[in-house]
């Protein structure tokens, strides 16, 4: 019986491991380049669009400060081309999530063992509400797409769900980053 329960959490405590343990070794790192790069580049609006959407893409991969991130594309870009930005990079880093999990479906299959059935029906009727909801929470939003990914979840779904979260998320930082400005 608690089988059925360690192993779905075993996962998510994999995949929480993984993405802090690069938070933890170049965090002071990333943030000084961050840091550089936008002060080096705001009075070109296409290369400081540039360089926030990649750093903001790759917060799949490192530990990026995904909502000051945000924030400061509507801080430096204005409300509109801000929204934009911070929407592609984080849908863009939501699919690499979602492909990354499904490049680790069989390893997962492995891991959960005769339970998958049962963890499936579980997360089939929550993973819509989890991809949505956890987007604005550090960490949680990445393991989420990669979860999603890693369970099939199907991509029509996954898509709707990451892209509907990106876009609430995205406004609302780039409308505090823009009315941070002043």
């Amino acid at each position: 019986m608690t089988s059925k329960f360690f192993k779905p959490i075993a996962i998510w405590l994999i995949l929480i491991t993984l993405v802090l343990i690069p938070f933890f070794i170049y965090e002071k790192d990333i943030n000084e380049i961050i840091n550089t790069l936008i002060s080096n580049n705001n009075e070109n609006l296409f290369a400081l669009a540039s360089i926030l959407f990649l750093i903001l893409a790759s917060d799949i991969f490192l530990p990026i400060p995904s909502c000051l991130l945000s924030a400061m594309c509507g801080t430096f870009l204005g409300p509109y081309l801000g929204f934009a930005v911070s929407f592609a990079a984080m849908s863009v880093s939501s699919f690499l999530g979602y492909i990354i999990g499904r490049f680790f479906n069989s390893l997962a299959l492995k891991i959960i063992g005769k339970n998958s059935k049962k963890i499936e029906t579980l997360t089939n009727s929550n993973t819509s509400f989890i991809l949505f909801a956890l987007r604005p929470v550090p960490v949680l939003a990445e393991c989420s797409c990669v979860y999603a990914g890693l369970k099939n979840y199907p991509l029509k779904q996954s898509a709707f769900w990451m892209l509907l979260g990106n876009a609430v998320i995205s406004f609302v930082y780039a409308i505090i980053g823009h009315l941070g400005r002043a």
